[in-house]
């Protein structure tokens, strides 16, 4: 299969956008959601990656990096990946997992992490087949 993978552009707001609320499983607020999208994807630190296949919109992998005082160093972390259910199978994850790390690691990263929900356990799968390791359970406050 071909496909391409690019940055991501402000033209991708509304594909992402789609995205976002069917990974959260609700209708974000599209004015906020915009405002955030445009300052992540102008934002230097930030990685924002798009699959295409054709005119297709197929996958997204967005990662926030950071310098951690913990971790001794700038930390990439991914914030969301997805992949079109129909594409599914084709390694475009893998294949944006692998983009990502190249990108982390010309801006100095030293480690690249992901975080899933426990119930999740596909994706826990994907992220362990991707040699990631799990280190930690993330906790969680809301706040508001």
């Amino acid at each position: 299969m071909d496909y391409l993978i690019r940055p991501a552009e402000q033209k991708d707001a509304d594909p992402i956008y789609r995205i976002i609320c069917e990974l959260q499983e609700c209708n974000l607020t599209r004015f906020v959601f915009e405002k955030i999208f445009k300052e992540n994807i102008e934002n230097p630190h930030f990685i924002y990656f798009v699959a295409e296949a054709g005119n297709n919109f197929i996958g997204f992998i967005s990662c926030h990096t950071q310098c951690l005082l913990h971790r001794g160093g700038r930390v990439a972390e991914i914030q969301e990946l997805f992949i079109h259910p129909l594409y599914r199978g084709f390694r475009i994850g893998q294949k944006l997992i692998e983009d990502l790390e190249k990108k982390a690691l010309f801006m100095n990263c030293i480690s690249l992490e992901a975080t899933a929900e426990l119930n999740q356990k596909h994706t826990l799968l994907f992220y362990e087949k991707n040699a990631f390791i799990f280190t930690q359970k993330k906790c969680v406050k809301q706040l508001g």
